[in-house]
């Protein structure tokens, strides 16, 4: 690379992703990485990566709209809110909506998601599936142990990243936001990774509010949904200059 780093055993998704095998720096230390193999047999709570969601709970439900965006305690079976955490972590990207030329709100683009979500609950754990596959755990944490938490992991896993992401705010917000920030961890000598989540609620001066969450999901069904995600931001694309052209035409079989 142009920067003196090295990558190994690299390879280009047809979807654009890149994998790398191993990387290291421009002295030869390695470079953390996670790479598309399923190389984590722990799964979590007992449970394997893969597992049927049937076989967890015949009646398990759920679509995009509560793996990813819920609130409540539809979503944390301990009570507390996760809306938008996971959302978070797989980078679903906000929309402005504008009256005016005024920004009104922000909000998390849950078109974004395709529905192929559902859910049970074990414990305190929500066992999420993809594609009708056990994908992603998800638990709330006590808020007031993070920074002991967020110290442990540090010391536990190997920290890869970090970013956080806003919503909420705008003319007919008040002032009210959300802010989730990330912190990526990747879990042992696998490609599991581990998302430490921490929801902030805005509400005012003196007026925060805040939840954690720990996410563990497997790279591989990682890279798939975020291909999901990508195609269906392609599909979207090519709906609109569709819908454009139609709206175009009437006016230029007048031209003809």
């Amino acid at each position: 690379m142009p920067d003196g780093r090295k990558y190994f055993d690299a390879t280009l998704l047809p979807q654009g992703t890149q994998i790398v095998g191993r990387a290291t720096k421009p002295d030869g230390t390695e470079i953390p990485t996670f790479s598309y193999v399923q190389n984590d047999q722990q799964g979590y709570a007992d449970v394997k990566w893969g597992t049927a969601i049937t076989d967890l709970d015949p009646n398990a439900g759920g679509e995009s709209g509560e793996c990813f965006f819920a609130d409540g305690s539809n979503f944390s079976s301990n009570g507390g809110g996760g809306a938008g955490a996971i959302a978070a972590a797989f980078g679903v990207p906000t929309e402005d909506s504008v009256a005016s030329g005024v920004v009104i709100a922000t909000y998390l683009d849950s078109t974004a998601v395709p529905a192929k979500c559902q859910s049970v609950v074990k414990g305190d754990v929500r066992l999420i599936s993809y594609d009708g596959r056990f994908a992603m755990a998800f638990t709330q944490l006590d808020v007031h142990n993070y920074e002991s938490i967020a110290s442990e992991m540090a010391s536990k896993f190997t920290e890869m990243d970090g970013w956080s992401i806003n919503w909420g705010g705008g003319a007919a917000s008040d002032g009210d936001s959300t802010t989730v920030n990330v912190r990526l961890f990747k879990r042992g000598n696998t490609n599991t990774r581990v998302f430490l989540l921490k929801r902030t609620d805005h509400g005012g001066i003196g007026m925060n509010v805040s939840s954690a969450y720990l996410l563990y999901v497997p790279n591989v069904d990682y890279l798939r949904i975020r291909e999901d995600m990508r195609q269906v931001k392609r599909e979207r694309e090519a709906q609109t200059v569709a819908e454009q052209k139609k709206r175009e035409q009437p006016d230029l079989q007048k031209i003809q």
